[in-house]
């Protein structure tokens, strides 16, 4: 009976000790943005260049559009680890991520910004033996 409570234990201990660890790419400003507060950071017509790129900072493309529209696009990506990856044996059948990312897509029509749009999505990346 000892046994099998230091068996769960470990076990619970090593998921609350793992489940955190991240891995974050892309621009870090748009991480905690959400649908409702994009619309009271870029406003259609009216904010600038300046005021996205003070926002945000610098996008990490940055293109024309056909119609002359110029567009710059920012990306967040982040996923973490499933604490079941690091059970030993376990790990081998299952492991996974919770992934999250999110991209912000600006048009500029000269300095002002024509339109934007803002999507996040959620899902999760599964591996091992049995998937």
């Amino acid at each position: 009976m000892r046994k099998i409570s230091l068996i769960t234990t470990s076990l619970l201990l090593g998921t609350v000790l793992f489940t955190g660890c991240a891995v974050k790419t892309g621009n870090d400003r748009i991480e905690n943005v959400t649908q409702d507060n994009i619309l009271n950071m870029i406003e259609d017509g009216k904010s600038t260049k300046a005021d996205v790129r003070k926002a945000f900072g610098e996008p990490r493309n940055i293109g024309f559009m056909d119609n002359g529209l110029e567009k710059w696009e920012y990306h967040h990506s982040r996923s973490v680890q499933k604490g079941v990856n690091y059970v030993p044996v376990v790990n081998w059948f299952v492991k996974g991520t919770d992934d999250t990312k999110k991209t912000l897509i600006v048009l500029f029509d000269g300095n002002v910004v024509k339109t934007h749009s803002f999507s996040s999505s959620e899902g999760e990346t599964m591996g091992g033996l049995v998937r």
